[in-house]
């Protein structure tokens, strides 16, 4: 790792990803219309690294869990368009940018238990973490905009769809973490090997400086 990224008690990076999950077909109450709602996973993949340089990465954490209390979810009329996510509410954005680190999901209640520290800076994993998590300048932690450091490190990927499997084949990434190969799951794992790799190349503000 870079010196320039590091303090006296190291850095946590947060990967914000949301993974399609259940979906249901419903009629609304006041038209009777049929609306196809996908459920979305929220998924956050923590790295913790140390202020040693000849150690960098200390910890990884990953969760995955459905909100309670703010489902993610997308409604498509008539199960036709694209359909709406809406920007997460205040009380979820506090729970993903301020709490400590994510370590297991509560069978019972599908609540988060966390733990560790608030993450430093957070990881848009794709365009549809960057509109769903809309930074803004009261945040508590700095931004890398994944698909914007795509771009402007990789101008040969830029108008690659999957942006985090182009990459991972460019660096000769493999490893899932036991995910399917080619699931969404499986793509936040090679995410983290790349976040890792970047920042063994590049200083945090080099990262921070690629904005959509």
């Amino acid at each position: 790792m870079r010196q320039e990224l590091q303090n006296s008690s190291g850095l946590t990076i947060r990967i914000v990803s949301l993974v399609p999950g259940v979906e249901s077909l419903r009629p609304e109450p006041a038209s009777g219309a049929r609306t196809r709602e996908t459920v979305w996973a929220v998924c956050l993949y923590d790295l913790g690294f140390a202020s040693d340089t000849g150690q960098p990465l200390q910890s990884e954490h990953f969760a995955l869990w459905f909100p309670a209390d703010q489902p993610v979810s997308v409604k498509m009329q008539d199960a036709v368009g694209p359909g709406m996510l809406l920007p997460a509410s205040d009380l979820l954005r506090a729970e993903i940018l301020e709490r400590p680190g994510p370590s297991v999901v509560d069978d019972e209640d599908g609540a988060l238990s966390m733990q560790g520290r608030s993450p430093d800076v957070v990881v848009l994993a794709d365009e549809r973490a960057a509109h769903w998590i809309t930074p803004t300048p009261m945040d508590p932690v700095r931004y890398i905009h994944f698909v914007s450091v795509v771009r402007g490190l990789f101008p040969e990927l830029s108008r690659v769809p999957d942006a985090i499997n182009a990459l991972g084949c460019h660096y000769g990434f493999t490893g899932t973490g036991g995910a399917h190969p080619g699931s969404a799951i499986a793509q936040i794992h090679v995410l983290a090997r790349i976040i890792e790799t970047l920042l063994s190349e590049h200083t945090l503000n080099e990262l921070i400086r690629f904005v959509p």
